[in-house]
């Protein structure tokens, strides 16, 4: 996908993040109980989103699909079932929406990630939420943890990365944090 895309993409969300005065970045933190300032969180949302472009290219998988589901406001997108909010070691947030196969967002990838602006790599934690904020059933939450086993560990074995599950008490999102175990 050529540059141009990308950077249209960006300026749009942008945008609508100044347009919106930065409301539903500011919500969507504060359903996680996260304390960030919600431009932090765009700007960190747009690192990610970018990162994860570069890995579709380098995969030869289809930007298009990924792309077309990361709007500033939850979109009302049949398509878009999850919010994957990712914490890039306490340095920023930054979020992603994802279909119900959980195929548009490569964990792994994003887990060895160098983040330049933010002087650290990777991730040590994110929230999988529903777009609709609804409860997360018994069978998402198997569904969800199985994914993530599937995605970072054939990447890291369990003796590079050790991965810990916790369920919100009212199930309104799976929180998954990483231990590097070298």
């Amino acid at each position: 996908m050529p540059a141009h895309i990308l950077d249209l993409w960006e300026h749009t969300f942008r945008i609508a993040a100044k347009l919106d005065n930065y409301r539903a970045a500011s919500e969507h933190l504060d359903f996680l109980s996260l304390d960030s300032i919600p431009k932090d969180f765009v700007d960190g949302t747009v690192n990610l989103i970018r990162m994860q472009a570069a890995y579709c290219n380098i995969d030869n998988q289809p930007l298009d699909k990924f792309l077309n589901l990361q709007d500033y406001t939850v979109p009302f997108s049949s398509e878009i079932t999850y919010i994957y909010t990712f914490d890039l070691c306490g340095k920023a947030y930054a979020r992603a929406f994802d279909d119900s196969e959980h195929k548009q967002i490569d964990l792994a990838d994003l887990f060895g990630s160098p983040w330049e602006q933010y002087e650290v790599v990777g991730y040590h934690q994110f929230w999988i939420s529903r777009v609709n904020r609804g409860m997360l059933t018994r069978t998402e939450i198997k569904d969800l943890s199985q994914s993530v086993k599937s995605d970072l560990y054939f990447d890291y074995g369990t003796d590079e990365i050790e991965l810990d599950f916790n369920v919100a008490a009212d199930n309104s999102f799976l929180h998954v944090s990483i231990e590097s175990q070298s």
